[in-house]
């Protein structure tokens, strides 16, 4: 199973003051508390102004490996290119989750234990309310899928666009077939859209088409079958759950908190799900997130 690792950089100004512009941090994995048992796995460059960082692992277990993580400048050379370790981070599962513990923490300025026993309960609620039947219906976070095989009687406009639940943000084949046997590439036939340019930042796009004109082919018409191919994580669905709903999971969230702590001994869960409902009826207006399909 795949992990994610989430890094939070209190100070991202410090950092790249301290490290130089293109400072990183770099990442390692092992399977124990000692960083010398970790070998180097990647590294995430720091952008000032963003505090929350995270590194989808396809290789990774959660709850299992270890992530030991370090500042350093672009290109280290020596010891005093880097920071001192810190770690071991574990890393959660990568999908099913809109929000964690630790990320409504974040988000909430928690800093004590008091209440988690119980938030696991409420934040697995919301993230059920926001991925479940009666929300989106999907899993909007970035999917380990490298090969996804569709159903070609999809394709509408004639055949030549195939609509992608969940977003598509690249490929690197797209291949028809007859009978799962045979495929015959069409890759630079097809593209993404809508282009990169009409639509918001982070957002993937929602179907792939035939470009007008193609020489070979137009058409998934004929076919019964189309297959894409990309890299897990970073072909199917969003680089990161839309912030909406992140927001309105951490509200709602937190008004079970504020319910069980004040008003009654038990969490209003009724209330505080009308924040996702609201961040929903916005998921399905015409223009937002329309990769929700």
């Amino acid at each position: 199973m795949a992990a994610l690792l989430r890094i939070s950089v209190a100070d991202p100004s410090n950092v790249l003051q301290a490290y130089g512009a293109g400072a990183k941090v770099y990442i390692q994995r092992g399977t124990t508390d000692l960083v010398a048992d970790s070998s180097a796995l990647t590294s995430v460059s720091v952008v000032a102004g963003t505090t929350e960082y995270e590194y989808a692992d396809a290789a990774g277990t959660p709850g299992t490996d270890r992530y030991f993580i370090r500042y350093g400048t672009a290109s280290p050379s020596v010891a005093d290119d880097y920071s001192g370790w810190t770690g071991p981070l574990l890393a959660g599962a990568l999908s099913g989750e809109v929000i964690t513990l630790e990320t409504f923490k974040t988000w909430a300025d928690i800093d004590d234990t008091v209440d988690d026993p119980w938030l696991p309960l409420a934040i697995g609620s919301c993230n059920r309310a926001i991925i479940g039947p009666s929300g989106v219906g999907l899993d909007l976070g970035p999917s380990p899928d490298t090969t996804r095989t569709y159903d070609a009687s999809a394709a509408v406009r004639n055949g030549t666009r195939l609509y992608i639940p969940g977003g598509i943000r690249s490929f690197t084949t797209v291949e028809v077939s007859t009978d799962e046997a045979t495929w015959t590439a069409v890759t630079s036939d097809v593209r993404i859209g809508p282009a990169s340019h009409e639509r918001p930042p982070g957002e993937p796009g929602s179907y792939i088409e035939f470009k007008p004109y193609t020489a070979s082919y137009s058409t998934f018409a004929g076919y019964h079958y189309i297959r894409i191919t990309g890299t897990a994580f970073a072909t199917f669905g969003w680089d990161a759950w839309p912030m909406d709903l992140v927001q309105a999971a951490v509200a709602a969230t937190k008004r079970m908190m504020q319910d069980r702590q004040g008003r009654s001994e038990f969490p209003n869960e009724t209330n505080a799900l009308r924040y996702i409902d609201k961040a929903l009826l916005m998921c399905h207006r015409p223009r937002s997130f329309p990769a929700i399909r």
